[in-house]
């Protein structure tokens, strides 16, 4: 982001608003990416001339819209809303035109923090959009859960969507998911949040994943392996839990609930300093109870920074002491805290969309043509991505 210019002039005006519409400009034309460096706020006063609560006020609307993300203590980068096709994103329905030939997906997602898409979303965009032409549809955002609702219903009537695609995380999605299918628009979901909404989903394969993860310690000559989860009322956490138990089993190895680590669950935005030492103690009194030689970090949000705290006070070298495999994909997270690359079980984020656009295309058509709908449940296997965090025994 180093390479444009976004002098004025600017209106007296709604200053902020033209300098939104220039930085999107820019995202489109230079084919910024996901997860690129953008502007701080200070780098842009300093290009435009405009004071910082105009500078403030233009950035806010392109979080809200996902355009750009901000990362406490990182910095901003560019946001999923880049990954779209830009003529879904300049796309914009006119009152009484016809129906382009297109099929219209609209993408209800999960912003986290102030406004930032975390790995999830990120990549589930990224398979629609790549599956996008092939299949013929278009994709835009319509917006997240933190919407107000008659806000949100306004602007999903405008975007003449024909599938809603939910990313879910909270029961809110599920209202969201109601109001559409009361506009008679099909909704498909990502993931396991809404699991029982008997709407289609697509969803990673939760028990595969942590059975993997098990397989490849125990081919590394590892017994002795803890998992970690957190007490999450959700569906993926069972999965999780039984994969495990059942792999263990499997290779002769007698399940133990006792090298379970159960954390409390909270959102990381809500994490104190006390509660994070308490992580920290907790996760020490297990390690020297159990004496694991490998643990599978089943929810590994907040259980990242916990690792990284026990690193930095010295009380474990990873590999050397312990084996970890991550069951997500929170690559930023475990550069930052960890300073590693590790082994991850890897949801199929990237396949995930590219189903999703095939079932929008397919609901679509069960809507319009009377074809049979699409499946109800779509499951789709993990995959290992060897790191630098398992040494062999």
């Amino acid at each position: 982001m180093n390479d444009f210019s976004i002098s004025g002039p600017f209106p007296s005006r709604k200053a902020f608003q033209v300098l939104r519409d220039r930085l999107i400009a820019y995202l489109l034309e230079a084919g910024a990416a996901p997860g690129d460096p953008f502007c701080s706020e200070a780098q842009l006063m300093e290009r435009s001339g405009l004071s910082r609560t105009t500078v403030r006020k233009a950035v806010d609307d392109l979080c809200r819209a996902g355009w750009v993300e901000r990362r406490a203590g990182v910095g901003t980068f560019v946001g999923p809303r880049a990954a779209l096709p830009q003529a879904a994103v300049l796309a914009q329905p006119k009152r009484g035109a016809a129906r382009p030939a297109l099929i219209r997906v609209a993408v209800l997602v999960h912003l986290q923090g102030e406004g930032g898409a975390d790995y999830f979303t990120r990549g589930v965009l990224q398979g629609l959009d790549s599956a996008a032409v092939e299949e013929g549809v278009s994709v835009e955002l319509v917006g997240d859960c933190n919407m107000d609702l008659d806000a949100w219903v306004k602007r999903l009537k405008r975007s003449g969507a024909d599938v809603l695609v939910v990313m879910p995380s909270t029961a809110r999605h599920a209202m969201l998911a109601g109001a559409a299918e009361a506009l008679g628009i099909p909704c498909l979901v990502a993931g396991t949040h809404l699991f029982e909404s008997g709407l289609p989903t697509v969803q990673e394969d939760g028990e595969q994943g942590a059975a993997l993860a098990v397989r490849h310690l125990i081919e590394n000559g590892h017994r002795r392996i803890g998992l970690w989860l957190c007490q999450a009322p959700a569906v993926w956490v069972h999965q999780r839990h039984n994969g495990f138990m059942r792999e263990l089993e499997a290779h002769g190895i007698a399940p133990d609930e006792r090298r379970v680590l159960w954390t409390p669950y909270a959102p990381v935005s809500d994490v104190t300093s006390r509660s994070q030492l308490a992580h920290v103690d907790r996760f020490l009194d297990y390690l020297k109870a159990q004496r694991p030689t490998a643990l599978v970090v089943g929810s590994s949000g907040q259980h990242t920074r916990t690792l990284g705290e026990a690193v930095r006070r010295g009380k474990i070298r990873i590999p050397e002491e312990l084996s970890l495999i991550f069951l997500d994909q929170h690559y930023e997270d475990y550069a930052h805290f960890l300073h590693r690359r590790p082994t991850v079980v890897a949801l199929p984020l990237v396949e995930t969309g590219r189903t999703l656009a095939r079932l929008a295309a397919a609901a679509y058509r069960a809507k319009t043509g009377g074809e049979a709908a699409p499946p109800q449940l779509s499951t789709l296997p993990c995959t290992l991505v060897e790191g630098d965090s398992v040494a062999k025994r």
